[in-house]
């Protein structure tokens, strides 16, 4: 085959792959979580606007940014074909092979960005202002570098490429394991910090610039993260 119909053909794969994986799980924030406790949690964080925004993870399901030689790459999981294009353009740039898995996360923030994915509802934060928050599932490709080189790669094409590909974010959310940070700054990253809580059947993880949130129950790790990321997180008069 020419090198054209060869790429078309691994992006078919990968798009396949994702869709597959993707479709086990409900793509509604709220069935996703399945659990109303963690979003009554989450959504205080936004009301008392110490967060512009928060994931939650199932259990044992998703990597923790304690977790070593992880990159991790998130979009609305219904655009298989995003993913599929993502993987195979990497693999033909000969920039991974098969040291990749699927996730998934449930997302809401605070914004107004108009994709079709997102549910938007209202939140009344403790000043009284009424905002609008969007909830979703992403899907994730964490990424496991089998050296310094590899992660180099991997991360400068997130960053740089990936969000070029039809159904990438505007701002790539592009996250790595602290042993990874002096390799990947040059890139464009920043050193934040994850604050997790942990509920019986999964774990809220909400990104700072620089501070822990002082509440009980929570536990802090250090994350870089891409640079516009890090910036959106004092979007929204939110302290760093």
């Amino acid at each position: 085959m020419e090198s054209g119909e060869i790429l078309n053909s691994r992006i078919s794969y990968y798009t396949s792959l994702a869709k597959e994986v993707f479709s086990k799980q409900p793509d509604n924030f709220v069935d996703f979580v399945h659990n109303p406790e963690a979003v009554s949690m989450g959504d205080e964080l936004l009301t008392e606007e110490m967060s512009t925004g928060y994931n939650y993870v199932h259990k044992n399901k998703y990597p923790m940014p304690e977790e070593q030689g992880t990159i991790l790459y998130s979009v609305y999981s219904q655009r298989h074909s995003h993913f599929g294009e993502v993987l195979a353009r990497m693999e033909s740039l000969k920039i991974i092979d098969n040291n990749f898995k699927f996730y998934l996360r449930g997302t809401k923030i605070v914004g107004d960005y108009r994709d079709l994915e997102l549910v938007d509802r209202p939140l009344v934060l403790g000043s009284g202002k009424t905002v609008k928050t969007l909830e979703s599932v992403e899907g994730t490709l964490a990424f496991r570098p089998k050296d310094g080189a590899q992660a180099v790669e991997i991360a400068a094409f997130l960053v740089r490429q990936a969000r070029r590909i039809k159904g990438g974010y505007r701002m790539a959310d592009v996250r790595a394991s602290l042993d990874l940070e002096s390799l990947i700054e040059p890139i464009g990253f920043e050193v934040a910090v994850a604050n997790i809580i942990t509920f019986k059947n999964g774990d809220i993880i909400t990104l700072k610039q620089k501070s822990a949130i002082d509440e009980e129950g929570f536990r802090s790790s250090k994350i870089p993260i891409n640079r516009k990321l890090y910036k959106y997180l004092i979007s929204g008069e939110v302290k760093p």
